[in-house]
Order: structure tokens, then sequence, then C-alpha cells
């Protein structure tokens, strides 16, 4: 997948895979966008390969068969730099007690 992947587009797959779409209006109500939105959406997924059909007896969408997606999140270098990944927490009587060794006596 690439840029286009979002939150909104992670829900949308949760949703058709769990058979929870409802119809087209309910759905896009649901990700809070327009129908023409959904359709857009809908279309990029299934330009990636995704098998998304719809389903006039349920009335929703589904994956025409088991669908098994891996995401994978990359970071650009200035939003690395802005993550801390908690190191803020440290403070000094931490880094003194436990993030330096000790010399052996």
């Amino acid at each position: 997948m690439n840029a286009f992947l979002n939150e909104e587009m992670l829900r949308l797959h949760h949703l058709i895979r769990t058979k929870s779409t409802g119809t087209p209006q309910q759905l896009a109500k649901k990700l809070g966008c327009s129908q023409s939105t959904l359709y857009e959406k809908i279309k990029q997924l299934k330009d990636i390969g995704l098998p998304i059909v719809y389903c006039q007896a349920r009335q929703g969408y589904e994956y025409a068969c088991e669908v098994a997606v891996n995401f994978q999140l990359i970071i650009d270098g200035e939003t690395l730099k802005q993550i801390t990944g908690g190191a803020g927490l440290l403070t000094s009587d931490y880094q003194n007690n436990f993030a330096t060794p000790k010399k052996p006596e």
C-alpha cells in the first residue's frame, strides 16, 4: 500500500473484513465522507488487489475471499527526529542509577 493509507482506509478495510459496512449510504456516514468519496476509496482498495464485492442479499460490502492485509509504517527522517520513544521520561536520577554502568568495586 502507499501514501493513501490512513486511519480511514484502515477502518474501511476493517468494516469490509467484518462485514459491517451496511449500505453505501450507511458506510459513508460511518466514515464521515460523501458516497462519491467512499466509491473512490473502495476503488483505491480494489486497485491494489483487494477483492471487494457488493453483496445484494446483505446490502453491504465484503471480500470475495479470505483476505490478509499487512500494513507497513514508513516514517520519514524529519518525523523520526520528533519521536522521543520515552526519552523525555528519563530523569537524571534514572540515568544516574540505571543507565550508567557502575564500575565494580
